[in-house]
């Protein structure tokens, strides 16, 4: 099981500003969705910059299991466009193990995940998950596992709804396998962290403020 946390993400705000990456971090109550003591909130300036807190814990984890919950809705993006706001690395590779993204689409966020695989040009990805503007937090379940087999596509990236807020059904998911009739070619790629926040592909123009809580996360899928 060996439960670990990020930072358990205690109640600060990430500020994504600079286009060059510069970060700041400041205390706020509004960061915790659950209590007072607990929560992550990325702030969106407009500028399209990065900023993210990272999990070192992990150690070339061939299964990885994560659980947080996430809220979109105070934010302002423009129609379709989309960004990252997490991301595993095997760090020997340079490569993503996985990404969560989410795109925007007139009234709905759509969530969806990349799995990376052997060839470091090429994702899998799953179907979306379609939240709208007025769901509030919804609680993630994000579930990675390796093929066993080099070559050959036994690996999996699943998406589960564990509690959807006003919108979703617990016990929904999707994943790879859904989506392309077969598993993910990832036998060589392990996770060595996480990454949450303004990830990556950070649109210009988004503006408003994201958030993170509960986070957990386990070197197994096995049920804790």
């Amino acid at each position: 099981m060996l439960k670990r946390s990020l930072i358990a993400f205690t109640a600060f705000a990430l500020v994504a500003g600079s286009a060059f990456g510069a970060t700041s971090l400041s205390v706020t109550a509004d960061a915790a969705m659950a209590g007072t003591n607990f929560g992550l909130e990325v702030t969106f300036d407009g500028a399209g910059g990065i900023a993210k807190v990272v999990d070192d814990t992990p150690a070339d984890e061939s299964t990885y299991r994560a659980q947080f919950w996430v809220d979109f809705s105070n934010l302002t993006m423009s129609n379709g466009t989309f960004y990252v706001f997490q991301r595993s690395t095997d760090t020997d590779l340079f490569r993503s193990g996985h990404q969560l993204l989410v795109t925007r689409n007139s009234s709905l966020y759509r969530v969806s995940g990349r799995a990376g695989t052997n060839n470091a040009t090429a994702f899998r990805i799953t179907p979306r998950l379609n939240i709208t503007d007025t769901c509030g937090p919804v609680h993630l379940q994000i579930e990675r596992e390796q093929s066993p087999t080099p070559g050959v596509g036994d690996g999996e990236l699943t998406i589960t709804v564990l509690d959807g807020g006003t919108c979703l059904t617990a016990g929904d998911f999707v994943n790879t396998t859904q989506f392309h009739g077969n598993g993910v070619n990832n036998s060589t790629v392990g996770i060595d962290d996480l990454h949450f926040g303004a990830v990556g592909n950070v649109p210009a123009g988004l503006t408003g403020d994201m958030y993170l809580d509960e986070f957990a996360s386990f070197r197994t899928l096995a049920a804790p």
